[in-house]
């Protein structure tokens, strides 16, 4: 009997889009911007720009192996590739009001909640669930993911919230989905996983020895595992599981 279910976060429980990621860099590349050209009016934006763009190629190689950084990491990465020397000249507190920048732009232009999430939500927990997340992040920290769950009134419904650049490790990776069952005092047994990617939530989970649910908008039927289109067909499928 399943007592137990973790979720992914992006396109599972929020959805998100490339203009809202293109408003977001803007964002982050033009306030960082502003704020450097008050001591250092000669650091263009363009290299602001090209500066983020390769901070996400450099993650990407690390998240390539299941692994993450730290937050602070991201931002001095970032820092360091608009101009080696600012990580000598900026004040600790002046990194600090970058990282704000960096970090914020996901309150600004927020990914909305998928339809039904939050009443889904409501409903396992009051059907006795006890309710996880594992999100791999991406340029948005797990501290600023808890206060947008928040706004969006959901963090209450989980018992554990993991985010990578705080766990370190990764979705596929075992370990990550390990610690979740800790943190639950869960039997994987009782568990079951629900995310959108094959790779990283399906497969991660099962090799973890997990149940799964598969979040697929187009018909899976070669998949090994129950598909839904949209989180709030998962009550239908659980008893079946």
């Amino acid at each position: 009997m399943l007592k137990f279910i973790t979720f992914d976060l992006w396109e599972t429980v929020i959805a998100d889009s490339p203009e809202l990621d293109s408003q977001r860099t803007k964002y982050r590349v033009g306030n960082t911007h502003t704020f450097l050209s008050k001591k250092h009016p000669a650091i263009a934006i363009e290299r602001i720009f090209a500066a983020h763009k390769k901070t996400w190629q450099e993650c990407s190689a690390l998240w390539g192996k299941a692994r993450d950084m730290a937050f602070p990491d991201q931002v001095r990465l970032f820092v360091g590739l608009i101009d080696e020397s600012l990580l000598i000249s900026l004040k600790q507190s002046e990194i600090q009001s970058i990282s704000e920048i960096y970090a914020g732009a996901v309150l600004q232009f927020p990914p909305r909640l998928i339809e039904g999430a939050r009443e889904t939500l409501t409903h396992l927990s009051i059907s006795g669930y006890k309710l996880g997340l594992i999100c791999n992040t991406g340029r948005t920290p797990g501290f600023m993911l808890r206060k947008l769950l928040e706004s969006h009134d959901i963090l209450k419904y989980f018992d554990s919230v993991l985010f990578s650049d705080e766990t370190i490790v990764r979705k596929p990776d075992a370990g990550i989905f390990e610690k979740s069952l800790r943190e639950l005092q869960a039997d994987k047994r009782q568990t079951v996983h629900v995310g959108d990617s094959w790779e990283n939530d399906i497969l991660g989970a099962q090799a973890a020895g997990i149940k799964t649910v598969w979040i697929s908008p187009e018909s899976q039927n070669q998949a090994d595992c129950p598909v839904i289109k949209s989180i709030v067909e998962l009550p239908e499928v659980l008893d079946k599981i």
